[in-house]
């Protein structure tokens, strides 16, 4: 019936805004994600982190996500200095984190499309902890990224994430301790205008992107 098709209209126009981005900056996280914006800059710039929920209801040898610029004011670009994982062991672990420009969906077999940024062996914190991976072995002058094109931070960086774009990351881990958890809604970073969103995970695979 025409009630009916307009009813479904609705809820699919509801759904097309819940997944685009609030220019009035109403939209809000997951009360199980909450975002926590740092005050505090570096080399001019403002730091923020988007901080998400450390459930951990599944786990695997790697998760897949993207990350999405919404601001699409130009000289808006987002530097991914940075990621922080969950592990369940509090122990030595090898972590590689690839990157690739747009979405994972569709290229989570795909080793060609995705560029290596991060492999190093770090003390892992333990379940419900942060891990944080070294910044100055992500993005600093030392690290893969530095030897590509763009560098850590100038256009064409695997770092760096232009207005209206998006960035995929796959965290790898050689034992199966990573924790993750299928998130059901995106999780915004707000601030001066600017979000960053993040995406759904998914399963990785041991031998997906292994070199």
């Amino acid at each position: 019936s025409m009630l009916r098709q307009r009813r479904e209209q609705q809820r699919k126009r509801k759904h097309r805004e819940d997944e685009d981005e609030d220019e009035d900056g109403e939209n809000s996280p997951s009360p199980e994600a909450p975002m926590r914006q740092a005050q505090s800059s570096q080399d001019g710039r403002s730091v923020r982190e988007l901080v998400t929920t450390f459930d951990g209801s599944n786990g695997s040898y790697g998760s897949m996500f993207d990350v999405r610029n919404t601001n699409p004011s130009v000289g808006s670009a987002v530097l991914v200095q940075t990621l922080a994982v969950h592990a369940n062991v509090d122990e030595a672990c090898t972590i590689q984190v690839y990157t690739k420009p747009g979405t994972h969906r569709g290229y989570e077999s795909d080793p060609l499309r995705w560029t290596l940024v991060f492999d190093g062996t770090i003390q892992c914190g333990g379940f419900k902890q942060r891990t944080v991976l070294p910044a100055v072995m992500f993005s600093g002058p030392s690290s893969l990224s530095s030897g590509m094109p763009g560098g850590v931070d100038q256009v064409g960086s695997p770092l760096r994430i232009e207005p209206g774009a998006s960035r995929a990351f796959y965290v790898h881990m050689t034992e199966p301790n990573l924790r993750y958890t299928n998130a059901e809604h995106p999780q915004w970073l707000g601030g001066g205008g600017r979000r960053v969103r993040r995406r759904r995970g998914n399963r990785g695979r041991r031998a997906t992107l292994e070199r």
